[in-house]
């Protein structure tokens, strides 16, 4: 019977438990919202009235009567970037390759290649599996 008794207890010392982690996940997720929803009216609060980009943005989607001459100079613009960023980290994983395998056998020296490229690509026999 003291057996049952202390089992007792301890689920229902475990369903306060939880009960409690409950109650905190439900304060933090008000907390949460509360949060975004304060600084978002004062991020609304402080650009009201203000010529912004974002207000360009908005008129030049809301106008009816808009030319097409926007998107296409943004898709170029970050075809470009994306285009540069990538030749330039090919360009520093090829830069780092020798002191990373360098290192990687200080570390372990019965370590095997992943059999990748200089540049960090896979490597154009694996391309085919």
């Amino acid at each position: 019977m003291a057996v049952e008794s202390r089992d007792a207890e301890m689920g229902f010392r475990f369903l306060i438990v939880v009960k409690i982690f409950d109650f905190l996940s439900k304060i933090v997720t008000l907390a949460a919202i509360w949060v975004v929803c304060r600084y978002g009216y004062f991020s609304i609060k402080e650009l009201a009235g203000k010529t912004t980009i974002a207000d360009f943005f908005f008129q030049y989607f809301t106008r009816e009567s808009r030319s097409h001459w926007l998107p296409w100079i943004l898709v170029i613009i970050f075809f470009v970037w994306a285009t540069l960023e990538r030749q330039l980290r090919l360009k520093k994983v090829a830069s780092m390759q020798n002191h990373i395998v360098e290192l990687e056998k200080r570390l372990d020296p019965n370590r095997t290649s992943s059999m990748l490229t200089h540049k960090g690509e896979t490597n154009p026999e694996d391309a085919n599996l």
